[in-house]
């Protein structure tokens, strides 16, 4: 006979037995509750660990996990993307084309422009973006430095770190020179 809490639990859905596979091969499962006549089923599979299918080849971010009782199969997609300059992209007819679709590389004010690519498929997401590679600075007016980018010749300014402060670049700061304060420009 069942208690006053048993019967609380059963009304609530709480029920009591041993899951069971209904064959060897089989997810699925039943169990027969010990406090009423209820039969409860579900589906447990056994998933093996995600597994990357042909690396470096077609489809080769297809990954796929199996389960260790039925078989069944569960494959998904995932790419890694990185970003590369024409020259520098893996061969593919799909790349090819998608680099087609950007400015004249010839143009020397276009060698900056980048594809992002899957490195091991080589898919592309048909993202783009422009990616300088910028030098050392050097002292420039008004106590700015610039900075010239090594692939495409295109020039930044950006205000020194060291403007205002004495001896950093000699004379470069604000009309400043060596050991003179703000306020003390050259030739005043």
């Amino acid at each position: 006979m069942m208690g006053v809490l048993g019967k609380v639990r059963h009304g609530l859905g709480f029920h009591t037995g041993e899951w069971a596979f209904d064959t060897p091969t089989s997810c699925a499962q039943t169990r027969r509750c010990t406090g009423c006549p209820d039969v409860e089923t579900r589906v447990r599979h056994e998933i093996s660990d995600w597994v990357l299918r042909l690396p470096r080849k077609a489809n080769a971010c297809t990954r796929e996990r199996v389960c260790r009782r039925c078989a069944m199969v569960e494959t998904d997609q995932v790419h890694v993307f990185a970003w590369y300059y024409r020259e520098e992209a893996p061969p593919g007819p799909d790349i090819a084309e998608s680099f087609a679709a950007l400015p004249d590389p010839t143009d020397r004010r276009h060698r900056c422009r980048q594809l992002s690519i899957c490195e091991f498929c080589y898919a592309t997401k048909h993202d783009q973006r422009t990616h300088h590679q910028w030098g050392s600075a050097t002292p420039a007016f008004n106590g700015e430095q610039e900075y010239r980018c090594r692939r495409c010749g295109r020039t930044k300014r950006t205000p020194s770190p060291f403007n205002n402060q004495p001896g950093a670049f000699p004379g470069q700061g604000l009309g400043q020179g060596p050991g003179q304060t703000p306020g003390q420009g050259l030739g005043q």
